[in-house]
Parts: structure tokens; C-alpha cells; sequence
């Protein structure tokens, strides 16, 4: 299973790229530190709820959208860091302390 892609990539390659803007001028308009961009950008920070807001508003996107890319790298990562422990989770159903009625 691949580690699905970061936000940080996402904004970089996707957005900035295509709009050619920088990160200080980013963070500028986001009226977010400079720092917050570039470890965004480095796939250093994740995505919280406020930066999804102010990316949404600035890219004309939903916050939804940015959220959902950082949910789903994170799921990804822990599905695959973590494969071998989660395997050992017995369902409810198998271990019959869930009930059907």
C-alpha cells in the first residue's frame, strides 16, 4: 500500500506552481508565518482546520478539500506503518461480543 499524497505536495505542484506564486506571498495573503508555508510546502506540517479554511478561500477550493487530503495521507500512513498491529484487531463479529439483533 502507497502513503497517499500530502497536502504540502498538493499546494506546491498543483497550485503554486500553476499560479506561480511564492511562499512568502503566500503567507502574506494567508496572513499566516512564513514558517507555516515553507513546512507545509516540506511536507513538515499538516493541514489544520484554520489553513484549510484560509487555502480553501484563497484557491477558491472548500476547506473540505484540503482536510480531506490530510485525512487521507494520515489514514494511508498509519494503514501502512502500522500494518502488521492493525492486522492483529480481531472484528467484533469474530470475537462475538457485537450482536446482530
Amino acid at each position: 500500500m502507497r502513503i497517499k499524497t500530502h497536502p504540502g505536495e498538493v499546494l506546491r505542484e498543483e497550485f503554486m506552481t500553476q499560479w506561480q506564486i511564492t511562499a512568502t506571498k503566500l503567507s502574506g495573503y494567508l496572513n499566516v508565518p512564513l514558517s507555516c508555508i515553507t513546512e507545509l510546502l516540506e511536507e513538515k506540517r499538516d493541514v489544520t482546520a484554520d489553513i484549510a479554511v484560509r487555502l480553501g478561500k484563497f484557491f477558491e477550493t472548500s476547506p473540505e478539500f484540503w482536510i480531506n487530503l490530510q485525512t487521507q495521507h494520515d489514514i494511508s500512513k498509519v494503514q501502512k506503518e502500522k500494518a502488521a498491529e492493525i492486522d492483529k484487531i480481531p472484528t467484533c463479529e469474530l470475537v462475538a461480543t457485537c450482536s446482530n439483533s
